[in-house]
């Protein structure tokens, strides 16, 4: 009996210990993901700026989607940038769990791309689009123990590590293509009726 428990117990002792192949390192994880997310901004950038080109230079609405585009691509330049800040691998939006500099930049920045692009969206659904995907939006829901109220920052990027940040301004940045294109889209969907 004893030497069934003592096999039953080091059986036990490896299962919590060891960990199957088929579980990544969330650094790996972060990584697969900011490679999907890119490969998918490569495809959409490429759709937007053929829908661009294809359309005539004397559309009034290729004025709005010329403007857009290019509130974009400074948008995509400022999240790469801002991208490239964390290679060092630290937060640099946080220290000591309070907002940085470069963190009230990013805030600000966000916010001014997000409220341009609002103004230029054709339709209330695109507007509420953005709203929900890009504005830079704090948290609030109601729980059993009354409204929770969470900072955008402190919700987003506060004690996440370096590769999670980088992970999620691909996807974000995968969010400003697939809203622009919808901006496009909508434009010439209103321009055909």
């Amino acid at each position: 009996m004893k030497t069934i428990i003592t096999i039953f117990a080091s059986a036990l002792l490896l299962a919590c210990t060891s960990q199957p192949e088929s579980l990544i390192e969330a650094d790996e994880m972060y990584y697969v993901i900011r490679g999907e997310n890119n490969n998918y901004s490569t495809i959409i950038s490429e759709i937007i700026e053929n829908k661009i080109n294809g359309l005539e230079e004397t559309e009034s609405s290729r004025l709005n989607i010329v403007e857009y585009d290019l509130l974009t691509k400074k948008y995509i330049k400022f999240l790469n940038d801002t991208e490239d800040k964390f290679a060092s691998n630290d937060n640099v939006f946080f220290k000591d769990g309070v907002l940085t500099e470069q963190g009230k930049d990013y805030l600000q920045t966000t916010k001014l791309y997000s409220s341009k692009i609002i103004k230029l969206a054709p339709s209330k659904e695109l507007k509420d689009k953005i709203n929900f995907s890009i504005s830079p939006r704090d948290i609030r829901k109601d729980s059993q123990e009354g409204e929770i109220y969470v900072y955008h920052m402190d919700y987003f990027f506060n004690q996440l590590k370096a590769q999670g940040i980088i992970t999620y301004l691909s996807d974000r940045r995968k969010n400003v293509l697939d809203i622009e294109n919808d901006f496009i889209n909508d434009k010439i969907c209103r321009k055909n009726q």
